[in-house]
């Protein structure tokens, strides 16, 4: 046997005899040996004892953790990229004798460290144990579970047990309110004449409200009513008439920094939720992966369904359109449009392509400063067209709030 294979074959031994409950099992094997083999009175004595003491540990281990119950309580509100997560375990005694030490480990769940709690219990009372993690990202994750362990005064005996379903948690991206933005141009009759807004309610009940005297008893809405104890209503979104079409293009990010396409989404959330809040019918397609069209957005409804798409997207470096597919999809959208893309190059092209539906385009570039970006912002506003640029360095409520005249 090699000299390596060896010495690692003696480490692992070496590490088994690590475990208290097998060195006290060993001395206690020893001493009943020794004593059987002597019949020493010292030795005999000894067994004894240790046997005893082991006995002890076992009852006591057993005792501090029968009766003891867990479970979870997280925040069930929608949480969005940057939130803080507030996660409580609340462990509750069912025996009248207290538990002194009870430890609550959080095993490793994406980049968290492992923490570590300790708790003390009283007779059929109660502890609650509380996690805050704060800066969540976007995207699905993973809720693990809680470890209690409870062990004897001399850690021979632990016993564990686990809590939590580890289910997942979906983060939204942030979406901001911005104040001035609406959509680049109204849609466009056959005459060719743009139309007038007119706000006109929808079939879709959007929230709920008190009920004021006038109002029909036919909206009331019962399962509110009975939660809260009052007559609630129910009321509708409305429709402006105005269309918009927000394009998400990440085709062609898979090398962008990371903070760069997290921007461009926050940035298309936002937009949307602007959009949507307007009253506007607002079409997102997501240049990305994975490719998605969502169409007839309108009220909290539709926010609801971008924002879980875009929780989901991630930039698309591979298979790209060829540019003549490419052209011909974005010609294909009709109306006003906005483009958030990370494609400085292909910028002015891509507004070019969507003018060609018939609506006004606005272009939204998310890069770092940069002279490429200046290039590409004074190309798209030659030809009639309003663009933005993006950047960490700016606050996005504060980089597409400017409005601009319809085109």
């Amino acid at each position: 046997m090699p000299p390596m294979q060896r010495t690692r074959r003696i480490a692992g031994g070496l590490r088994v005899l690590r475990s208290p409950l097998l060195l006290s099992l060993i001395l206690l094997l020893a001493l009943f040996t020794v004593a059987g083999a002597t019949h020493f009175w010292l030795v005999v004595r000894a067994f004894y004892l240790v046997a005893l003491l082991l006995g002890m540990a076992a009852v006591w281990t057993v005792l501090q953790h029968v009766g003891l119950q867990g479970s979870w309580q997280r925040d069930a509100g929608r949480l969005m990229a940057g939130d803080l997560l507030v996660e409580r375990l609340v462990l509750r005694n069912r025996m009248p004798w207290p538990k002194p030490i009870v430890e609550v480990q959080r095993p490793r769940s994406g980049d968290r460290e492992v923490m570590y709690r300790t708790v003390a219990l009283p007779g059929r009372g109660e502890a609650t144990v509380e996690w805050r993690t704060a800066g969540l990202t976007r995207g699905r994750h993973a809720l693990g579970t809680a470890v209690v362990r409870t062990w004897d005064p001399f850690g021979i005996f632990p016993l564990t047990s686990r809590h939590g379903e580890g289910r997942e948690l979906l983060v939204l991206p942030k979406a901001e309110l911005l104040p001035g933005f609406r959509a680049p141009a109204r849609q466009r009759g056959a005459d060719g004449r743009s139309r007038r807004p007119s706000i006109a309610p929808t079939p879709i009940a959007g929230s709920v409200r008190p009920y004021a005297l006038g109002d029909d008893r036919r909206l009331v809405h019962w399962p509110h009513t009975l939660r809260r104890g009052e007559l609630m209503v129910k009321t509708f979104d409305t429709e402006t008439g105005e269309t918009a079409n927000v394009i998400l293009d990440l085709s062609d990010a898979g090398e962008a920094p990371g903070e760069i396409v997290e921007l461009a989404v926050e940035a298309a959330a936002s937009i949307v939720r602007t959009l949507i809040g307007k009253g506007a019918l607002v079409s997102l397609r997501i240049l990305g992966e994975p490719e998605s069209l969502l169409e007839r957005l309108l009220g909290r409804a539709g926010l609801d369904r971008a924002l879980e798409v875009l929780a989901l997207v991630r930039p698309k470096s591979a298979s790209k359109p060829t540019p003549v597919r490419r052209g011909r999809l974005l010609a294909s959208v009709k109306g006003g449009c906005v483009l958030v893309t990370t494609r400085i190059a292909t910028a002015a092209s891509d507004a070019a392509d969507l003018a060609a539906g018939g609506g006004g385009v606005a272009v939204v570039l998310v890069a770092q400063p940069a002279g490429d970006v200046d290039g590409a912002r004074a190309a798209i506003e030659m030809r009639g067209r309003h663009a933005y640029h993006v950047h960490p360095q700016m606050p996005i409520i504060e980089a597409l709030s400017a409005p601009w005249a319809t085109r």
